[in-house]
């Protein structure tokens, strides 16, 4: 079969092969399915319209990706739509956070058929039964270069866990600190970083703007900051801001989402704590 595989807009995760936006005068008409896969809610409109152009040289151009809801996640096929090398091992979450898709769409945790990669994109790997856990970290051990990209839950974060993540020397190994849980989020943190871990290779989501003050946020920035995390700000996208408000929000987290200037900020707080 010959399948092309189509994206409104080209992330960090988009395979290499993916053809971005609408086709063009060299573009064969032959594809046997056309597959259109969108992140982003904003993107749905354009991805509608794209979907007209592309029947062109389709009869099946197919549409969807987790912009369009509920999404079961039963199987994950490397490759296919994210770059070689990241994987799902399980979906879901036993948690129900107000401001979070992932239970909706894909419910409560469910472990999938692992394959090899050295990119492990998970929602809460941790939350999953510990022979599947020991199973993942054994295929990470034969990778190189590993990352946990899916932002480990700091509720299950033990001891024992930040030493197994840490003997597998990884390239960065990401936390989450949304407000609901801080004090775990911040414990998880301190055990990653006593496993041997450095605060560059520790970095931490950080939900902003969901039912809080901008002075609440920052306050949690910083605390994630001075728990040995990098933190990197997500602007939650119903924030109900506007105006010069919102601007203020944006400013927020372009500030603690680049790297340069949050080695700054901890570069300031090592001067503080040595005078």
């Amino acid at each position: 079969m010959k399948r092309l595989l189509v994206v409104p807009r080209r992330t960090s995760q988009t395979p290499d092969e993916a053809v971005v936006g609408a086709p063009d005068l060299f573009t064969p008409r032959d594809y046997d399915l056309v597959e259109i896969s969108v992140v982003f809610t904003g993107d749905i409109n354009e991805s509608l319209r794209l979907q007209s152009m592309w029947l062109a040289y389709s009869e099946n151009v197919e549409i969807g990706g987790p912009a369009f809801g509920a999404d079961g996640g039963d199987r994950f096929e490397p490759g296919r739509f994210v770059k070689k090398g990241i994987v799902h091992t399980s979906r879901g979450c036993p948690h129900r956070c107000p401001f979070c898709y992932v239970w909706r769409r894909e419910g409560g945790i469910r472990e999938l058929p692992i394959t090899e990669g050295n990119i492990l994109q998970d929602n809460n790997i941790l939350a999953c039964s510990e022979a599947h856990q020991e199973r993942v970290f054994e295929m990470l051990a034969g990778q190189k270069q590993v990352r946990f990209l899916g932002g480990l839950d700091g509720c299950y974060i033990t001891r024992r866990k930040a030493e197994m993540i840490a003997r597998l020397k990884p390239l960065d190994v990401w936390t989450a600190n949304d407000g609901q849980r801080e004090k775990l989020s911040l414990r998880g943190i301190h055990l990653l970083r006593e496993a041997g871990l450095s605060q560059d290779k520790v970095r931490c989501y950080v939900l902003i703007g969901f039912d809080e003050t901008m002075e609440a946020a920052t306050a949690r920035l910083n605390r994630t900051l001075m728990a040995g995390a990098m933190p990197f700000a997500q602007l939650y996208d119903g924030v109900g801001a506007n105006g010069e408000r919102l601007k203020a929000w944006k400013r927020l987290a372009r500030e603690w989402s680049r790297p340069a200037i949050i080695r700054t900020k901890i570069t300031a707080l090592r001067g503080k704590e040595g005078e």
